[in-house]
């Protein structure tokens, strides 16, 4: 009797452990299938000690990322068990050959996930925002991953090696400020959700400005 409940226990982890994982993910999709949330979360700005190394290191690597396109954005933010990512099309492959103009892939990102641990929650973007369908942005990417679905579109990750994700929209977007204090730089996303980049002070605004326009100069749409 007893080795016959040893035998059983592992599977009655898994379905347990099955069940669990069912009840997180109908809440967290729940919360999550409109944009409602938007309006109770906070995100970060990135704080101006930090901005001149950062955007001198991702001037000196991006351009020697592996894959370098142009998109257009086809789908809203989608937030998976812990991590988020968006559809997009290919309109231009400026590096890598596995891809063509007409591609649809899912962008994602280590800086890009949904956290409600806390109150109020916080939506982590790597200090870029949600990327607007309107819009076309110039992104770099490492990598394929390895998904268990082969009937959705390929998932592709931006590179993480920096602090900010390397993602740059081909048109100009007016970013506001918001004042932060000494323990975080966390504001309500409300009050930036126009934003493309997040930032503490003018001088990190400006610095990352210059580095956009150096960019898109490189890979110009056109």
């Amino acid at each position: 009797m007893k080795l016959r409940l040893l035998h059983c226990l592992p599977i009655i982890f898994i379905l347990a452990a099955a069940v669990f994982g069912g009840i997180k993910r109908q809440s967290y999709t729940n919360i999550t299938k409109d944009n409602k949330y938007l309006k109770y979360i906070q995100t970060a700005e990135f704080p101006e000690e930090l901005a001149k190394d950062c955007f001198n290191k991702m001037l000196e690597s991006l351009s020697n990322s592996d894959i370098i396109l142009r998109v257009s954005v086809s789908g809203d933010i989608e937030h998976i068990f812990g991590a988020s990512r968006q559809k997009v099309c290919v309109q231009e492959v400026y590096a890598g050959s596995d891809l063509e103009i007409g591609d649809e892939i899912y962008l994602t990102s280590r800086h890009w996930y949904l956290s409600l641990k806390n109150n109020p929650g916080t939506l982590e973007r790597g200090f870029i925002n949600i990327m607007n369908t309107d819009n076309e942005y110039l992104v770099f990417i490492s990598h394929q991953i390895d998904t268990l679905d082969d009937e959705m579109p390929s998932t592709y990750k931006l590179v993480d090696d920096h602090f900010i994700a390397p993602v740059f929209c081909y048109k100009n977007q007016i970013n506001i400020i918001l004042p932060t204090d000494e323990i975080s730089t966390y504001v309500p996303y409300i009050e930036v959700k126009n934003n493309e980049f997040f930032a503490t002070s003018k001088a990190t605004l400006d610095a990352w400005d210059n580095m956009k326009i150096e960019l898109l100069s490189a890979y110009p749409d056109y």
